[in-house]
């Protein structure tokens, strides 16, 4: 029987620690229990050399195809697009429709959208700019809210 045969020996290996809620005659219990333990601690902060890194995953099938575990303790998800930002942007914004104008030349239906696509979109630095819909004609001043209403500048 191999090391990653096995779910729970691959979890201690992983995680340093047996999986389940400690019990009050365990070892591990007192361990973790008590707060200044500096072992515990280093185990949570320091990252061994064999970690994968976020481009890369390398995932391990256990005998029984059950599941998968990844080496650096991931989901395995990767995310390959650059050009949006790591943070987190709002998903929605409230229906109202004040309109205005982007930096990027993009009329939005509100101050909130313009923040939105700012902050997906860090590269653009996008900003509040009146001058830059100066120049449309009023057709091209109908702006569409993220709900589908359309509205006027």
């Amino acid at each position: 029987k191999g090391p990653r045969e096995n779910p729970l020996d691959e979890y201690k290996r992983i995680y340093g620690r047996e999986f389940g809620a400690p019990r009050s005659g365990d070892e591990s219990a007192s361990e973790e229990n008590e707060s200044s333990s500096g072992a515990t601690k280093m185990v949570k902060s320091v990252k061994g050399p064999n970690k994968a890194s976020k481009s890369t995953k390398k995932s391990f099938t256990s005998a029984s195809g059950v599941g998968n575990v990844y080496e650096d303790g991931s989901e395995g998800v990767i995310d390959d697009d650059s050009s949006k930002s790591n943070k987190k942007c709002a998903g929605a914004c409230p229906d109202v429709v004040l309109p205005v104008c982007g930096s990027d030349g993009i009329k939005y239906s509100n101050p909130c959208e313009l923040k939105v696509a700012a902050c997906k979109y860090p590269d653009q630095n996008i900003v509040e700019d009146d001058s830059a819909c100066s120049k449309t004609s009023r057709d091209d001043r109908l702006i569409k809210t993220s709900t589908g209403k359309i509205g006027t500048m």
